[in-house]
């Protein structure tokens, strides 16, 4: 019979001679997990080894337990599990193990996959021979010095000179990038300078990692001075980068590489300089370095970020002649095209992709279906998702967001709810975004009740209310009449947004035009009003929505002296808050004035629009040319310069009685500036952006076209 027991962890001591030192040591640590307390044991074991005086080869015993760390490190560093790491750093300080710079720069590599550039810099710091790295100073330390174990500036203590590891180039690079990460450029360049003067001298990697934390710090002239230094005489090598003579009076110089151009084409496409960037490519081609996919598919990215796109086009046709087309170049482009709303692009680059032999993937398919989304043809984005998954690709949660959005702008409720059944037997989490689109069907199909339900689900999703879902809330309340709770709804999210953000938060517009739109649909124009007064009370600044949703007066029982106290009086409200109102509000002013058969009041109107009181856009000028000559038209001028009332109750005069403010009567105050024009005032700077926020009173319409939102 055999004997059998589980083994969770075995030591191999290897003694080749029996009078020989032991060799190897093998610790199995079983089946990989975050699970440290084997390797721990193993290092504890090699340090009692140590400790008791046995014989150790103790390179070859050293080795095999640091290459067991060294893998598992790596492993925990694309798990991103930073204690796991620090648990193997400190068992090692603590044993007494020595580390080697293979090691090191394993453990520093995978801190900074774990987003933690500080740890890598004071694991360089703490087990290095060059000396620890104080705030503004480097070099601090010399090895006598950090040998009796003193402190450093930091308060660290600094481990035992013996343990200290003769830091590789590849540990140099890691530091660099960390510097850079941790906006420390300053220390970084110091660090390579030092390199320079007394060694290990540096070589491309080093400098590459410089170059990447000044395009990374959006350092540009940085960049650009570091890589000028490489630019020598070709063949003569780059005096600057020398290094440092060997023993035999042998200096080695350090050239740039595809990586090196790669950085720079980067740095170039990041500041949107398209032409410093093809000059880059140029010089590449006559370093002898061959562009690979990355420099091509910067080089797309920085032509599509500027609006070449002819230029881009050209780069995926050199693509194909390369042989080195791939899905992401064209995925660049089309990324490009749904943020310009350019759908029949995208479906052609699309069409092109499988001319040219490029599968598409899950982003090409998502980048048409967004621009079809973005540009409101629903009927196309419906075609490239049936498309797609006849490929047998499967949507993933964007994909689904942005379907969602495309039903929701058109209120389809139930294509929208079959959608989300289907996102739930692929078992594909929605967020806040999907869940938005689907109250946003809802509502536009004005089923206020089924959205508020919805939203009662979402914490069992474990999803919050954000800003987006709370103004919904807000616009499903006031949509059902609910006016008082959409007004606390209301009150709530400008306490939340203050807490968050301070005194100086604000919401924005969105949320009122929200009350202020359902006020006017339901022929509410005091709640309305009252809305707007309170949005200037918080603080928060109109935007053109609001102004054409105030005029949006639907109530026939206000016309005629009525409807225009109701205008004179936003008109009082905005310039109380010290703004000055927008071109609608003055054309619905100067409307009803005229309709309300009020030419003096009227011409104060014009007076104040002359004097630069209203801010007009081209939108206006068409409307407002026609007003203003209707308006002289009907007035009349007596020998005395009085302007004549039409009517037989010249004493009861709508303009004298509802000056509103300023000492001469008229409206506005008598300080504001004169404009150049007789009437018509604005700018070239006061043009209006239909195609953004200010178009539209719903905060989906804004969010649901937007490609930032993921």
């Amino acid at each position: 019979s055999s004997l059998t027991f589980p083994v969770n962890h075995l030591y191999l001591l290897s003694r080749p001679d029996k009078t020989g030192p032991v060799e190897q040591m093998r610790v199995r640590l079983g089946p990989k997990n975050s699970d440290t307390s084997g390797l721990a044991l193993a290092v504890s074991e090699y340090a009692s080894l140590k400790k008791a005086g046995v014989k150790l080869n103790v390179s070859k015993t050293r080795s095999v337990l640091l290459e067991r760390c060294t893998c598992d490190v790596a492993a925990f560093g694309k798990e991103q599990n930073v204690s796991a790491i620090t648990e193997i750093v400190q068992g090692l300080s603590q044993n007494k193990v020595e580390m080697d710079s293979k090691l090191l720069n394993t453990i520093m590599g995978a801190y900074l996959k774990c987003q933690r550039p500080k740890l890598t810099i004071e694991v360089f710091n703490n087990f290095t021979l060059q000396g620890a790295f104080s705030p503004g100073t480097i070099w601090v330390k010399s090895a006598s010095e950090r040998a009796k174990g003193k402190e450093d500036s930091t308060g660290t203590s600094v481990p035992d000179a013996t343990l200290s590891v003769d830091a590789s180039v590849h540990c140099y690079a890691t530091l660099i990038t960390a510097l850079g990460r941790s906006g420390d450029l300053d220390r970084a360049h110091a660090v390579l300078n030092r390199m320079v003067e007394t060694g290990p001298a540096p070589n491309i990697r080093v400098v590459n990692s410089l170059l990447g934390a000044c395009v990374r710090q959006n350092n540009l002239t940085a960049a650009q001075k570091l890589f000028s230094s490489l630019t020598g005489v070709r063949g003569g090598g780059y005096a600057n980068f020398v290094t440092p003579a060997s023993d035999a009076g042998v200096c080695v110089a350090v050239q740039p590489d595809e990586f090196s151009f790669n950085i720079m084409v980067n740095a170039y496409a990041r500041a949107k300089q398209v032409d410093p960037a093809f000059k880059m490519l140029l010089e590449m081609r006559r370093a002898n370095c061959s562009p690979d996919k990355i420099t091509y598919s910067t080089l797309i990215k920085a032509c599509v970020a500027t609006g070449q796109m002819v230029r881009a086009y050209d780069l995926l046709a050199e693509l194909v002649d390369l042989g080195m087309q791939d899905a992401f170049a064209y995925n660049t482009v089309l990324a490009g095209l749904a943020k310009r709303k350019q759908w029949r692009e995208a479906a052609a680059i699309l069409e092109r992709m499988q001319a040219e032999m490029v599968e598409p993937d899950l982003m090409s398919y998502s980048h048409v279906i967004t621009a079809c989304v973005r540009a409101v043809r629903i009927p196309e984005a419906k075609r490239v998702f049936s498309a797609m998954e006849d490929k047998g690709i499967v949507p993933n949660r964007q994909v689904y967001s942005s379907m969602m959005a495309g039903l929701a702008s058109q209120g389809a409720v139930t294509e929208a709810q079959v959608l989300f059944k289907q996102m739930q037997e692929r078992r594909v989490r929605p967020n806040e975004f999907t869940m938005s689109s689907l109250i946003e069907a809802y509502l536009k199909a004005g089923y206020a009740s089924e959205a508020l339900l919805i939203q009662e689900q979402l914490p069992g999703l474990g999803l919050i209310m954000d800003d987006v879902l709370e103004t919904q809330r807000i616009r499903a309340l006031a949509q059902k009449g609910l006016f008082s709770n959409a007004t606390a709804a209301l009150d709530s999210l400008v306490r939340r947004t203050k807490q968050l953000e301070g005194n100086k938060g604000s919401v924005g517009p969105i949320p009122y035009n929200e009350i202020i739109k359902q006020a006017q649909a339901q022929q509410l124009p005091e709640i309305a009003k009252n809305t707007f007064a309170q949005m200037l009370t918080d603080s928060v600044v109109p935007n053109r929505m609001t102004y054409e949703l105030i005029v949006a007066v639907k109530d026939k029982s206000w016309q005629g002296v009525k409807r225009v106290e109701y205008f004179l009086d936003m008109i009082e409200l905005v310039r109380k808050a010290r703004l000055k109102p927008m071109g609608p509000l003055y054309v619905e002013a100067l409307q009803s004035s005229v309709d309300a058969n009020e030419p003096e009041l009227a011409g104060l109107l014009l007076e104040d629009c002359a004097d630069g009181k209203f801010s007009i856009s081209k939108a206006e000028r068409d409307r407002i040319e026609q007003l203003e000559t209707r308006v002289l038209n009907l007035m009349q001028m007596s020998a005395d310069g009085k302007w004549y009332a039409r009517g037989p109750n010249k004493s009861a005069r709508l303009g004298s009685s509802l000056g509103r403010s300023g000492s001469t009567g008229r409206l506005g105050s008598a300080g504001a500036p004169r404009g150049n024009t007789p009437f018509i005032t604005g700018s070239a700077r006061d043009d209006w952006d239909f195609t953004g926020e200010g178009s539209s009173s719903n905060p989906e319409d804004r969010d649901f076209m937007s490609a930032e939102w993921w």
